[in-house]
């Protein structure tokens, strides 16, 4: 009677009182269903968000019975929920085996090899699992993010819009597929499908970012503003959120303000080229020139080739008054880009200028 309890609880999306009713059933049931009731309590706690207790139960019911196919996939589910990709593939392999008519097993395999970084391997699992149960738009989401890292966005966008057919409220397909659409070039699709992410679930920082980072490169910035500030309040850590932030700020002409989002950014990501090239540049609106130069300099030595780099360097080298290597690096940038008007423009000043090196 509990475990009937449990069950219809977990249906009705209850799943603390689940939890106790599946606790009770396992007080109480004889020993021939001792690893059944584990595997429940197991299941229950998943949904509940205790999930080290759940793997801890569905470990004991794998203890109980090696054979027991459903234990071994929620064994897979915590580790997943964990971040233990190779275990989680372990126990999805082994409940496969033990019955290989299971649908989200092959599912949930194709997720934890998109996480382990082996998304060509999860096109097979998220392929039969649509064989078993054609509807599935779990499956259709984590075949279209395998596609997705493998570069095949046309095919990544059918298996979005193919979830989102099942689920229209699917707030990562809408997310994913617009990250796809953009890369297709369908910029206006792509702004409609962060925004249906955004209005299923308003607090998803991600979406908040993707649809700042479309809205940047659509040069409306002070809406792309609006949302990386968003993002910033669901998730202070974000790395992209205060990059991009930083990025749109100075592009309104605000980049004392950009300083601060650069440096947070800058201590998770110190050897990204762009990024020390656009607080360099921000350093140099705000007057601290040694410091900008420091920033040019570290980001070509991760990128010698870049003519931005060198030709912010070179102005910055310019203010400060040293005229030799301010032509040195601003002659690079045009032997890199020949039609750079810009360090073209600013080598004609540094070279009208006398050398004050301090």
């Amino acid at each position: 009677a509990h475990n009937n309890l449990g069950k219809a609880l977990m249906l009705a999306g209850r799943f603390p009182e689940a939890v106790e009713a599946f606790t009770v059933a396992l007080r109480l049931s004889p020993n021939r269903t001792l690893a059944m009731a584990q595997n429940y309590l197991a299941s229950a706690l998943s949904k509940a968000g205790r999930v080290e207790e759940s793997i801890e139960h569905a470990k004991t019911a794998v203890k109980m019975n090696p054979n027991y196919a459903e234990a071994r996939y929620n064994l897979g589910t915590g580790l997943l929920r964990l971040r233990r990709w190779e275990a989680a593939i372990a126990e999805y392999e082994t409940a496969l085996r033990l019955q290989p008519d299971y649908p989200e097993a092959y599912c949930n395999l194709g997720a934890a090899l998109v996480q382990a970084g082996r998304p060509a391997e999860a096109i097979g699992p998220g392929e039969a699992a649509l064989r078993l149960k054609p509807d599935y738009g779990e499956a259709h989401y984590n075949l279209g993010v395998a596609r997705q890292q493998l570069g095949q966005f046309a095919a990544a966008a059918g298996h979005y819009e193919a979830a989102l057919r099942l689920r229209p409220d699917y707030p990562e397909a809408h997310n994913n597929l617009g990250v796809t659409l953009l890369r297709l070039n369908r910029r206006r699709e792509a702004l409609e499908h962060y925004r249906a992410a955004l209005q299923a679930k308003p607090d998803y920082a991600e979406a908040h970012v993707n649809l700042g980072t479309a809205l940047f490169e659509a040069n409306q910035w002070p809406a792309a503003i609006t949302h990386f500030e968003a993002a910033l309040r669901l998730d202070p850590d974000s790395i992209s959120a205060h990059f991009n932030l930083g990025n749109a700020l100075c592009a309104t002409g605000r980049p004392l303000e950009a300083i601060a989002h650069y440096q947070i950014a800058i201590r998770a990501m110190p050897e990204n080229p762009e990024l020390l090239n656009n607080l360099g540049s921000a350093l140099v609106e705000g007057g601290r020139l040694a410091e900008a130069i420091g920033h040019f300099n570290a980001a070509l030595r991760l990128r010698p080739d870049s003519p931005e780099t060198h030709c912010n360097l070179g102005v910055a080298l310019g203010d400060q008054g040293n005229r030799a290597e301010a032509i040195r690096h601003l002659e690079e940038a045009l032997r890199l880009r020949p039609g750079y008007a810009f360090a073209r423009d600013e080598l004609a000043k540094v070279r009208a200028a006398p050398n004050r090196r301090p």
